[in-house]
């Protein structure tokens, strides 16, 4: 099994609030979080992000549903 490297940080820090790309475009932390939370890009751009995909959930959808009954104090 050969290990696959993902550039999961494509983001340098640079300043107290300042980051830069390996292409040299510079975003603020706000920004930097925007695009993690997007999934590897930012809003408006098409086509899937930069970051992996969640894989699906084993147990299907239900077990949300089960887990949060079972957790209940």
């Amino acid at each position: 099994m050969a290990a696959v490297a993902l550039a999961l940080m494509p983001f340098t820090k640079i300043g107290p609030d300042r980051y830069e790309t390996p292409s040299g475009r510079v975003y603020n932390e706000k920004q930097r979080r925007l695009w993690y939370a997007m999934g590897g890009k930012f809003p408006g751009q098409k086509g899937p992000g930069e970051l992996p995909q969640r894989q699906p959930n084993p147990y299907g959808d239900t077990s949300r549903r089960m887990f949060r009954g079972i957790m209940r104090f």
